[in-house]
């Protein structure tokens, strides 16, 4: 039986929906002022690169991928073209959100072998998933989202971006910083409930087959719990209450998903109900 089938099964015992699990993957808050979904890195920078050498991911435009993007891309080089198709679709989330929400800068694809630092001191490479709050850029690596696409399927990397885009949000906000490292977790549980919030937008419009994307996301539950309670100090939810924040945005059933985020920290609104 393989582990994805176990990993069904017991959420299915435990009534937790699997379709929210790519979401207990890591995320942290660096000393970099970076928001990463695999937590915490040091990247290693031995040559830099010319910010040219990055691929801005545009936010229009038709997909060059024609169908369902399940199972068609082979290679990580085919990432690009991936998020040619599935970011736009995150981008125009926002404006349905707020009104006047200035968007992420962009949306930067970082091919292998590409590795630097942007003028805010902020640092990029392949593994790169991370949402950057000097340059307002959102950092997507091609190592990081093929083994986002190739292990979970293809809805796994848009929920990344979802995710950083709900950083963005806070950064737009003004929300206080953390003042310690537990202090992060309500901040990333609210980001796990914005994606979960996005996930409720795309199943509303017909982006996402939540009934596919319940098997390509259900063995990422079993990584998680690998790694659950290693750490003395915790800056993001355990598995559970990052199931709990995706469940609140995703069946939240408000007109407004986000709405429901708003409890996590609640001094400053993510929205206005």
């Amino acid at each position: 039986m393989d582990s994805g089938r176990v990993v069904l099964e017991w959420c299915v015992k435990t009534r937790i929906p699997v379709f929210l699990a790519v979401l207990l993957l890591f995320v942290a808050g660096a000393a970099d002022g970076s928001f990463s979904f695999l937590g915490t890195r040091v990247i290693q920078v031995s040559n830099v690169y010319s910010i040219t050498r990055l691929q801005p991911t545009p936010v229009g435009g038709a997909c060059p991928i024609q169908g369902d993007l399940e199972g068609k891309l082979v290679s990580s080089s085919q990432m690009s073209s991936y998020l040619n198709c599935v970011v736009p679709g995150v981008d125009g989330w926002i404006d349905t959100v707020y009104s006047s929400m200035p968007h992420p800068a962009g949306y930067l694809f970082v091919p292998r072998g590409v590795a630097g630092s942007d003028a805010s001191g902020c640092p990029y490479d392949e593994a790169s998933l991370h949402y950057c709050l000097g340059s307002q850029m959102v950092y997507l690596g091609e190592s990081a989202v093929w083994q986002q696409y190739s292990t979970y399927g293809d809805a796994a990397p848009v929920v990344v971006v979802a995710h950083e885009v709900t950083h963005h949000f806070q950064r737009m906000l003004r929300m206080p910083h953390a003042a310690d490292r537990n202090g992060q977790i309500p901040y990333e549980n609210q980001a796990d409930c914005g994606a979960g919030a996005f996930m409720a937008y795309a199943s509303g419009a017909g982006m996402m087959d939540p009934e596919d994307d319940i098997i390509d996301l259900a063995g990422s539950l079993a990584e998680a719990g690998k790694h659950d309670g290693l750490e003395i100090e915790r800056d993001h939810g355990k598995p559970e209450e990052r199931l709990a924040a995706f469940d609140r945005g995703y069946l939240s059933g408000d007109a407004q998903p986000m709405s429901a985020c708003i409890a996590y920290v609640p001094g400053v609104p993510i929205v206005t109900q």
